[in-house]
């Protein structure tokens, strides 16, 4: 009898209790909340509590360098990217984000800030605006949404804007990567040592490696990373591949825009070492290398794959450098491709099949438009093999279909 009755009251007492509820922590530099900085407000939330931030710009002692320990939390804006700044306005050298082996999965989310003014100057520090490392335990790998990371440097080492490392796999969703600046590769992110995140929706444009690989993104040994309905615009390496540069690594590229990027030495949009990666319906317009390969440039056994892509319109050089290098170690397969109105020919190097050298007749290849005509060969209805090439679908009516001489693709140029 007397166990009946402690295992009743047991089984009482457990129904009475209650599940902690996440709390929301408010962070307003004007006084208006529960904290003033975002540190303490970090530093006062638990496991799956939400600290808001309330507009405005936050800078100085407590708003950068900002460590979440082993939590995850909810970090957001009130009111979105344009009106929520994170900003070290420090010359002697700060990040804005550091994760190191704490542990948090991509529960614990970013959403909503611009994360500006990053500085690392020490020769082999990288990460100047947020760095993700799992080196000295168990990896991070936070989830960063509609956030804009701009204008943070990295003067000693890599990655400019983010810089990931030894098995962590971040999420960044609707993000963008702006004019930042490494040293070496990675201008806008770095990623190394079997990491794998995933880039969704997001958009890297202006950033730039003054040495190594990648302007834009940087893969390092990166094991399997997503690249998906991404543009790369406007980036630049003083090496190699300015708008992705990619080393021993098998990463998937999907949807994806490479525009005007360029490369002093070789690979404008794209430079493949030892790497395997497969791009399917990604569009390559307007890329530009000094030397060799204004498309891509793959060596030491790079091996990528490239279907339902278009390549058009590769920026002239004075040299009249490569579209598409390959040397004897490689053999990049190209299926399903579309190739037209590069200054050094329309055939890829590597292995070729079932790929046409037709214009795509993009709706306005002046406002960069990529998005397809009706009677653009590169869907469906225009080619032998019911395909859609390149990262859009149609986006406009019918097109004339006019013959465009070397002259009239010079001229976008101008």
């Amino acid at each position: 009898m007397r166990f009946v009755i402690i295992l009743v009251v047991a089984v009482a007492l457990a129904a009475c209790v209650v599940p902690a509820q996440a709390a929301t922590v408010i962070v307003d530099a004007g006084g208006g909340g529960d904290h003033l900085t975002i540190q303490a407000g970090l530093d006062a939330a638990n496991d799956g509590d939400t600290v808001e931030v309330v507009a405005g710009t936050y800078t100085g002692e407590g708003n950068r360098d900002l460590n979440f320990g082993t939590k995850n939390i909810h970090l957001v804006s009130q009111s979105g990217q344009l009106s929520t700044q994170i900003n070290t306005q420090a010359e002697n050298g700060h990040r804005l984000f550091y994760f190191y082996s704490g542990g948090q999965d991509t529960t614990c989310l970013i959403e909503g800030f611009t994360i500006i003014g990053g500085k690392t100057y020490q020769a082999g520090t990288p990460g100047a605006g947020i760095y993700i490392d799992g080196s000295g335990g168990t990896p991070p790998s936070p989830k960063f949404k509609d956030c804009m990371i701009t204008g943070n440097l990295s003067y000693g080492a890599s990655g400019g804007g983010v810089y990931i490392n030894n098995g962590c796999d971040p999420i960044f969703e609707g993000c963008t990567f702006n004019a930042n600046s490494a040293l070496v590769s990675g201008g806008g992110v770095y990623v190394s040592m079997n990491s794998e995140p995933i880039f969704r929706d997001c958009t890297f444009t202006n950033n730039q490696c003054s040495t190594g690989f990648g302007g834009g993104l940087a893969f390092n040994g990166a094991g399997l990373p997503v690249v998906r309905s991404c543009r790369f615009v406007g980036n630049a390496s003083g090496d190699q591949g300015g708008g992705l540069g990619s080393w021993q690594t098998d990463a998937t590229i999907l949807n994806s825009v490479f525009l005007n990027n360029l490369a002093t030495t070789s690979g404008g949009a794209y430079y493949s070492q030892n790497a395997e990666d497969d791009f399917e319906r990604c569009t390559f317009v307007k890329n530009r290398s000094l030397g060799e390969g204004s498309v891509y440039y793959a060596w030491q056994e790079g091996l990528p794959t490239f279907t339902d892509c278009i390549f058009a319109f590769s920026q002239p050089t004075d040299d009249r450098a490569s579209t598409f290098y390959c040397d004897g170690t490689t053999s990049p397969q190209v299926i399903y491709c579309c190739s037209y109105g590069n200054p050094d020919g329309d055939t890829p190097c590597g292995m070729v099949l079932l790929s046409i050298e037709s214009d795509p007749l993009f709706c306005n290849i002046e406002t960069d438009d990529l998005s397809l005509a009706a009677n653009s060969p590169c869907l469906p209805a225009g080619n032998d093999w019911d395909r859609t090439m390149g990262a859009y679908d149609q986006g406009c009516v019918l097109s004339p279909v006019t013959e465009t001489n070397w002259g009239t693709i010079k001229a976008m140029y101008r």
